[in-house]
């Protein structure tokens, strides 16, 4: 009997990657962050519209990991309605050009990954959230400038606004530096993004 799409895929990150990389279930979540921000860049989504999203996913409650298993995969067949595209095709397709890649090709890449902080494994890990540094940034739309907002707390505006609100005005070094994603503030701490 012929092994399904889903053994297929499961058998393939096995072979690629070992089990471990399979069952990480983190190293899974990360992989779906990193290709749902790729389809955002190739539907033309602006940066700082993946920043503040990821920003408010994280400043709101943890959801519960199937309920939102199951809103990416809805997510997912929207999208290939709006796109008119056959999610199990372009799946089946994406599994013969990875089938076709040297595992050392794959190994190098996932290493690559590894190195950028971008992978579970030998990643760093920022601290888990701690409502005593949330601090919420305080928004207002400048007058004649809907859509665009700045922070009453930071001086943060658009692309300057860092994750978290510091709490107090950022310096204009700081936010030039935010801006141009040298520096960041999250979890109550200054930080700089591996690039």
């Amino acid at each position: 009997m012929e092994d399904t799409l889903k053994q297929r895929i499961a058998k393939f990150v096995v072979n690629a990657w070992g089990a471990d990389c399979l069952y990480d279930r983190k190293e899974r979540a990360v992989r779906v962050l990193e290709e749902a921000a790729e389809l955002a860049q190739a539907e033309h989504v602006a940066q700082e519209t993946a920043h503040r999203i990821v920003g408010r996913v994280y400043f709101r409650p943890c959801g519960n990991v199937f309920e939102e298993a199951g809103d990416v995969f809805f997510t997912l067949l929207a999208w290939a309605w709006a796109a008119d595209s056959d999610l199990e095709f372009l799946t089946e397709k994406r599994m013969e050009r990875a089938e076709g890649l040297s595992l050392d090709y794959l190994r190098k890449k996932h290493e690559e990954k590894r190195a950028a902080g971008t992978s579970m494994t030998g990643a760093v890990e920022v601290p888990e959230p701690n409502a005593k540094w949330r601090t919420q940034h305080v928004l207002v739309e400048p007058e004649g400038q809907e859509g665009v907002a700045g922070c009453t707390v930071c001086g943060g505006f658009e692309g300057s606004l860092p994750l978290h609100c510091p709490g107090t005005a950022m310096t204009v070094e700081d936010e030039q530096q935010v801006y141009a994603r040298a520096l960041d503030f999250a979890r109550g701490i200054w930080w700089r993004p591996r690039v």
